[in-house]
């Protein structure tokens, strides 16, 4: 069974809208976009890394965003098998549109 934040997907949504801090320079040239990103969530639930598998063109600065939210999620809880906890990975796409009513998660 894959790992799960300790929340309702809808709460899922709003983590992202708080935390995220859409960046001066692509706000500037209107840039917009997902970032997908894999995380690693240990037995404990901690996210213990992200890696960016797809930014946006000429926008690093959304991976780097994206990275520092994903790092600082709030824990999840973990893959089960056997009953037991277990380290797990997953996929989430970061999103950054200035216009909130369009999202890509």
């Amino acid at each position: 069974k894959l790992g799960n934040i300790h929340r309702r997907d809808s709460e899922h949504d709003e983590i992202f809208q708080d935390s995220i801090r859409f960046p001066i320079e692509e706000l500037k040239k209107n840039k917009q976009g997902n970032v997908l990103s894999e995380i690693k969530i240990d037995d404990d639930g901690v996210v213990v890394s992200a890696r960016i598998i797809n930014g946006v063109a000429n926008a690093p600065n959304f991976a780097k965003e994206a990275e520092r939210v994903l790092l600082a999620m709030p824990r999840w809880m973990p893959a089960m098998k056997n009953g037991k906890a277990v380290p797990c990975s997953m996929n989430l796409s970061v999103p950054f549109f200035i216009n909130k009513k369009k999202r890509g998660y």
